[in-house]
């Protein structure tokens, strides 16, 4: 608790610091003197949202109600709604309404969406800084992702976005990822050659699978339950909480604890909307941001093992035993070759966070 209390307090400063920055941005958002609820400039009154005239925000995601995307969300919304008395609304759309990751992020920059919370390697093909959170077996534990979250290199990458029109606001932890399979244990690197596995639409990823010598397939999520049924897959890869509430465990039976990358949630929102709020709106979102996501990667760690024992229960078989030093020991191409074509200061201070 003590961890958390402390790291709280670093995310609330640098939401601080976030909203002193943005008071010096002259970037105006879109002409939107027409819509109620919206400010004509950064920081000015006019058209200020109130209760009676609020300012609509639509936030877009992939995930169920019960989906951590969604859990991510709401308590982002309920926070931004109780602080603003409601003069500032998060209208979610869930369950890939308004399309899958990269659409959404498409959307955000076109003007037609004002916020999403997407898995961050989707991201990636909009700015490039979040692939290295994306790199094999960067973060060791739980332990390693919040010293991550404590840190100055944290608030810095949150900047990344900002040029392309797509400010992050926070990220979540989502836990190590894992490959599922039908009765095909994986416990060595001999187990997973050649197996056609579904991973996230990340050059990384598919580095990673072909380091490992399986038959990486890059594919959007909406198409992988499908793909794992008809057997055009032969598995895929991604967090517990994922394979629970996307019922992974009703087309596939293994799952091989590889724990190959640690993933995360990010919460963007339009650049130009951000900007074109006042300051003191600008900090509440900025704040509820972090602590939602901060929140968020919590629950996710302190509901794996109850997630573990639901998937047992529902007659998955959990391999522990996996060799993951053998899976290690082939990965370092995957950072030469990311190190020749992206900036390592990211890699660099991150690992340095590690114990």
């Amino acid at each position: 608790m003590k961890k958390l209390t402390k790291i709280l307090a670093m995310l609330l400063t640098c939401a601080m610091l976030f909203s002193l920055a943005a008071c010096g941005d002259t970037q105006s958002g879109p002409d939107n003197s027409s819509k109620p609820g919206t400010t004509a400039a950064p920081g000015g009154s006019e058209n200020r949202p109130t209760p009676e005239n609020p300012l609509v925000l639509k936030l877009g995601h992939m995930g169920n109600e019960t989906n951590p995307l969604n859990t991510y969300t709401m308590r982002f919304k309920e926070r931004v709604e109780e602080r603003t008395n409601g003069a500032i609304q998060i209208e979610v759309y869930g369950d890939r309404v308004l399309g899958a990751d990269r659409e959404l992020l498409e959307a955000i920059q076109m003007g037609t969406l004002e916020m999403a919370v997407t898995t961050t390697s989707p991201l990636t093909n909009f700015v490039p800084a979040y692939l290295t959170l994306d790199l094999p077996y960067l973060l060791s534990d739980w332990d390693h992702c919040y010293a991550f979250f404590n840190s100055d290199i944290y608030t810095q990458m949150l900047t990344e976005g900002d040029s392309v029109g797509l400010t992050v606001l926070s990220l979540a932890g989502r836990g190590f990822r894992h490959v599922t399979t039908n009765n095909r244990p994986i416990r060595n690197l001999a187990d997973i050659n050649g197996l056609k596995l579904r991973v996230i639409e990340s050059s990384v990823y598919v580095d990673t699978f072909t380091a490992f010598n399986a038959n990486p397939q890059a594919m959007s999520f909406g198409e992988v339950f499908t793909a794992l049924q008809q057997g055009t897959i032969d598995g895929h890869e991604n967090s517990y909480l994922v394979i629970q509430e996307e019922k992974v465990y009703e087309v596939q039976n293994t799952i091989s604890e590889t724990a190959h990358m640690f993933a995360f949630f990010d919460m963007v929102i339009s650049t130009n909307v951000l900007n074109s709020l006042p300051e003191d709106m600008r900090e509440i979102i900025r704040t509820a941001a972090l602590e939602a996501g901060l929140e968020e990667t919590q629950a996710e760690q302190d509901t794996e093992d109850q997630v573990k024992e639901f998937l047992r229960g529902k007659g998955c078989t959990i391999v522990e035993d996996v060799a993951v030093d053998e899976f290690k020991g082939v990965v370092q191409p995957v950072y030469d070759k990311f190190g020749t074509e992206h900036d390592t200061n990211y890699l660099t201070a991150i690992q340095a966070l590690d114990g």
